[in-house]
C-alpha cells in the first residue's frame, strides 16, 4: 500500500476564527478554532496513521509512504526501489 501523508494546508496551525468552504457545495462554515481543537486534530490524524500500520501489519500488507512534493518518479525510483518493489 502506499500511502500519501501530505501535510494539510486547510487545516490552520494556529487558533483563531476561520471559515471553512466545502470544495463540493461551494457552503461556508465560520468556525472559532482553540489550540485543543487543533491539538486533538492532529492526535486523530496521527492515532488513524497508526491504526492503519497496525492493520497492515497483521495482513502482511507492505506499506511505503509518499510525500506529495517528492513527485512520483522520485518515489518509484528511490522508495519502490530501495524497499525492494521494483527492480
Amino acid at each position: 500500500m502506499i500511502l500519501l501523508r501530505q501535510e494539510r494546508p486547510d487545516i490552520p496551525d494556529r487558533a483563531g476564527d476561520v471559515r471553512f468552504i466545502d470544495s463540493e457545495t461551494g457552503k461556508a462554515v465560520d468556525v472559532a478554532l482553540t489550540a485543543n481543537t487543533i491539538s486533538r486534530q492532529r492526535e486523530l490524524r496521527e492515532q488513524h496513521f497508526s491504526e492503519l500500520a497496525a492493520i497492515s501489519r497483521e495482513y502482511g500488507i507492505a506499506v511505503l509512504e509518499a510525500e506529495e512534493q517528492e513527485g512520483a518518479a522520485a518515489f518509484v525510483l528511490r522508495k519502490m526501489r530501495k524497499a525492494g518493489w521494483v527492480r
